[in-house]
This record gives structure tokens, C-alpha cells and sequence, in this order.
């Protein structure tokens, strides 16, 4: 594996033996290095595969902007919602999560505050990624003294929504998704005139078929669609 350039000390764009670039981090890896040295392979502590060149260049540009300390962060967030919630994510996930980590600091200390209108039903819907968001929220106020709202919270959670279903969405985004199953269980409680307990097996269950009802909505038979539509409307 050879050196295309070093992106910092802790970083550098290689290509492999097939031709294909990949972006290398361990410390030290890019300490010096040129376009042509060999990659000490024995440093490498995560690898990051760009699909295509525009991404290549999205993460390049990423990787020299966003301080190192939250790439920590995020493999902390991505390490406890696997251990903690089973949460089935990629090493894909610790790009955006940085990105958007890094961002809503910067925000929340120019007195940026952004709502999120779907708070509510992530908090339903996604109780495990939302759980995960308030862990990074708080890692995020140890590290950098910023308090954030739920809000923020339940933003993360969306990255976490997004990478276990990887691709399956046809194009519905998990805010539609989490409006859509919001609907369904409160059409379920006012229709048998009960109350779910959200921390209950069988509630968690019943929310993994809507996220993957409403994850194939699109392709969905016409009749199908239209009850799905009902529900949302209703």
C-alpha cells in the first residue's frame, strides 16, 4: 500500500495493491510521509473507502477540518450503542457522525439552537438511537462544556436510523418514516383503547416492522400505500 499524500500526521490517502484509494488513520501513520512511500500497515487503526472520487474529495476535505478528538467521540458513541443497544452500524457511520458532531458544537456556541420537529416521535420510534444520541450529547458537554437540548439528540439518532437500514429506505427519510409509525401506534392505542409500554420486548419488536413497512413504502402495492397514507392523514 503506497502513500497518494498525508492528510496530517494521523492521516493519509493510499492506495492499495488493486489501484483502489482508501483513507488511513493510526498515529503517527502520516508523520513525514510522501506521495510513493510505502503505508506502514502496522499503524493502521480504522480505514475509511470512499465509493467514488467526489467522495474521496468530501472526506479529505472533512478529515483536515474536524479537530482528531472527535473522531474519539464518535467511535466511543458508535462502540456503546453496539455493546449497549445492539445497534448493527458500519465504521461508514464515524464520518457523518464527526461532521455533524463537530457542526452542532460549533453551532451551540454561536447561540445556534435548531428545533427538531420530530423530537416526539424519535423519541418513540427510535428509543435506542435516540438513547445513543443523549450518550454523545453528554460525552459531547464532558469534552467540550456545551449542554445541548434533545433536539440534538434526537438529530444523531437519525445517523443511526439511517445506517441500519443502509440503502433499504427507497428514498423515504427517517423523519417521514418515524412520522409514519407515530401514526400507526396511535391509531393501535385510540383503536383497542390502550397504552404501549415503550420499554416492553413486543413494543420493540412492533416498531421494527413499521420502520421496515414504512422503509418500503414506495415499492409498496397500491392498496398498501393508500392505507399508509390514511394513517399519516388520519
Amino acid at each position: 500500500m503506497k502513500v497518494v499524500k498525508s492528510l496530517n500526521n494521523n492521516m493519509v490517502l493510499a492506495r492499495d495493491e488493486h489501484g483502489d484509494e482508501c483513507i488511513c488513520q493510526g498515529k503517527g501513520i502520516g508523520w513525514q510521509k510522501r506521495s510513493g512511500d510505502s503505508v506502514d500497515t502496522s499503524l493502521i487503526e480504522r480505514r475509511f473507502i470512499p465509493e467514488n472520487q467526489d467522495e474521496s474529495r468530501h472526506f479529505q476535505q472533512l478529515f483536515s477540518e474536524i479537530p482528531e478528538e472527535y473522531w474519539a467521540i464518535a467511535e466511543d458513541v458508535v462502540d456503546y450503542g453496539r455493546s449497549r443497544y445492539g445497534v448493527k452500524v458500519s465504521q461508514k457511520i464515524i464520518l457523518p457522525l464527526c461532521d455533524h458532531m463537530a457542526g452542532s458544537v460549533e453551532r451551540y456556541r454561536n447561540g445556534v439552537v435548531l428545533e427538531n420537529l420530530m423530537l416526539w416521535d424519535v423519541k418513540r420510534v427510535y428509543p435506542k438511537e435516540f438513547k445513543i444520541g443523549k450518550y454523545a450529547l453528554e460525552l459531547l458537554k464532558e469534552r467540550f462544556g456545551v449542554e445541548m437540548r434533545d433536539d440534538e439528540a434526537a438529530f444523531l439518532a437519525f445517523h443511526f436510523v439511517n445506517a441500519q437500514l443502509d440503502g433499504s429506505t427507497h428514498g423515504v427519510s427517517p423523519d417521514t418514516m418515524a412520522k409514519l409509525a407515530g401514526h400507526v401506534i396511535d391509531l393501535v392505542q385510540q383503536s383497542f383503547q390502550i397504552t404501549l409500554n415503550e420499554d416492553d420486548w413486543n413494543y420493540q419488536r412492533f416498531l421494527t416492522h413499521l420502520n421496515f413497512l414504512s422503509a418500503g413504502w414506495p415499492s409498496a402495492r397500491p392498496m398498501r400505500r393508500t392505507a399508509i397514507t390514511s394513517c399519516m392523514t388520519s
